[in-house]
């Protein structure tokens, strides 16, 4: 959660390819919240700004892609798979999606 990990995966240069989902939403806490609570009870699990994993992950060399669509994810897919070295692919999904 410090993204400590990245630095070490890009100094190496291990073949890790990282898939990000990212709402906006701090989701884990979010679905535990939805999980205990039900619909209605998330408390403090807004976030208002969204990071911009690519930077991170350009600052470190690690190749990355944002994607927002399925459509898009199925292109980039066998590029990452075919690189050798670490790579990133941010899928940005909609801010109320949660697991029911």
């Amino acid at each position: 959660m410090s993204m400590g990990e990245l630095g070490v995966i890009a100094e190496h240069q291990l073949n890790v390819n990282i898939i990000l989902i990212t709402n906006t939403k701090l989701g884990m806490v979010r679905q535990l919240q939805f999980d205990n609570y039900g619909k209605g009870h998330y408390s403090g699990t807004d976030i208002n700004f969204d990071i911009d994993f690519m930077k991170l992950a350009e600052a470190y060399g690690i190749k990355s892609f944002k994607v927002d669509k399925n459509a898009d994810f199925n292109k980039v897919l066998p590029e990452v798979i075919k690189h050798q070295g670490p790579t990133l692919i941010q899928c940005q999904v909609h801010p109320d999606f949660i697991r029911i």
